[in-house]
Order: structure tokens, then sequence, then C-alpha cells
């Protein structure tokens, strides 16, 4: 089977809390006992690949898509997407700023921390929802911290959502950005990029020691099937403090 399907039996197999197994066999498979067949893999990336638009081959991937992009003939832009494209130029130009302004924004901060942590489940009874990770309790800004991250399934939709939580009370208010990435020491190329980057910001004081859940931003279905089928979750966590 290919990776993309691998993970996903891998990780559905997580969520259910069941063994995962070979979808054409049926035997038991464990991630750190699959390996890629190479002939396959080479015969895949030989295939010629048609344009959708003029059937002209290529053999190439990256050949295709410059192709797309720059190249084809048959591919007619409509007005409707050219009027799109003019109404919404500022709102381009302005989102390219955003990764700038948050830079700005945690090279504001008086101090910074990270972290590299790995997330446990926390044990709850059968059949309870949501499902919980959680990391190991960690000291940054001489408080205690954690991080929490939570599995909601309804139907076939499949959500997570991360929250930093305080363990200790502040002596005063704490203005504390913080980001969510994977760590590259531990997970493959392609998923270095599963977790866009987005910046969270929150007053921890005594009456508001949990930051609010937000979504973990994953790049996809994929990016969920390969967090959840990695050995040992782990995740690196930034955090930066504002006086």
């Amino acid at each position: 089977m290919c990776e993309d399907c691998k993970t996903a039996v891998l990780a559905v197999a997580i969520f259910n809390k069941m063994r995962a197994c070979c979808p054409s066999c049926r035997s038991l498979i464990r991630n750190y006992y699959q390996e890629q067949s190479l002939v396959v893999r080479q015969t895949l990336w030989e295939l010629p690949m048609s344009c959708p638009s003029c059937n002209d081959q290529f053999s190439d991937r990256k050949d295709l898509s410059r192709h797309l992009e720059f190249v084809c003939e048959g591919r007619v832009k409509r007005g409707k997407e050219i009027l799109d494209f003019l109404l919404h130029v500022e709102d381009r130009e302005l989102e390219a700023q955003k990764p700038v302004l948050q830079l700005n924004r945690v090279l504001s901060a008086s101090r910074l921390e990270f972290f590299t942590l790995r997330m446990k489940w926390i044990h709850r009874s059968e059949g309870l929802q949501p499902r919980t990770l959680e990391s190991e309790t960690i000291r940054a800004f001489e408080e205690d911290w954690v991080l929490r991250l939570r599995l909601k399934r309804a139907g076939e939709k499949i959500t997570v959502s991360g929250q930093l939580l305080l363990s200790t009370t502040p002596r005063v208010s704490l203005m504390v950005d913080h980001l969510i990435q994977m760590p590259q020491s531990v997970c493959s190329a392609k998923q270095l990029h599963d977790i866009r980057p987005r910046i969270y910001r929150h007053i921890f004081d005594s009456t508001g020691k949990c930051a609010n859940r937000q979504e973990l931003p994953l790049a996809g279905p994929q990016a969920l099937y390969r967090l959840f089928a990695m050995t040992r979750i782990q995740l690196r966590l930034w955090m930066f403090l504002h006086y």
C-alpha cells in the first residue's frame, strides 16, 4: 500500500482502540515493520502523465506543474476567476505580510522558551469522548505548564484541538504567546510542515490559567494520520513571554 494509506490504517486503528491490520490479508501491522517497495516506487515515477487540458504527455511531475501554470493553452481563465483575483489583490498582500507581522510580534518578547514534548494518552473510561493527550509538566518563566491535545470525532470527521494550561498560580499576570510545531529531530521531511505555523496569545493569571482551546492547524487529513501513527507522539512548543 502507499504511505498515505499505511498511515491512515495505523491512525484509524488508534482512534478506534484496535490493532492495525493489513486491508488485504488482515495480518497485524506496525509502523516500524513497514518498508518501501523500491521497484514499485520507481515504476510509478516513470509512468507518463497527461495534461488534463491538452493531453500533452510528461515524464516529470514538475514539468507538468510548470506546464499547467505557465504554458498550457487549453487552460482558459474564466471571467469570474479574473474578477475574484482583482478583487482580492489587497487581501492577498495583507496575507503575505502576516509572517512578517508575527515575526515582529514574537521578537518583541522579553523571554522565550522551547521544549520537545512527549504526549501521552490520559486514561479514561471506555466510550467517553473526547480522548485526550497530555504532555509532561514543563517549567517556564518560573511557573509549571502542561500542553493538552483533545481528539474529537463526530461521524467521519476527526478534529484535534490544543490548549496550554498553567499548573501553578502566578504572582503577576503573564502575557504569553505560544506556537506548536513538529520537531525536526523526530519527524520525516513530509511531516515537518504538517502543522501550519500559528501563534496564540493568552494572558494567564490566578483566574485565567487555561488558554482558549484552538483547533490544531493541520495541513490536511493525511497530516492528522501521520501525527497519530507516530510510534511516540512528540511536539515542539515555543513560548514567548511579554511583560
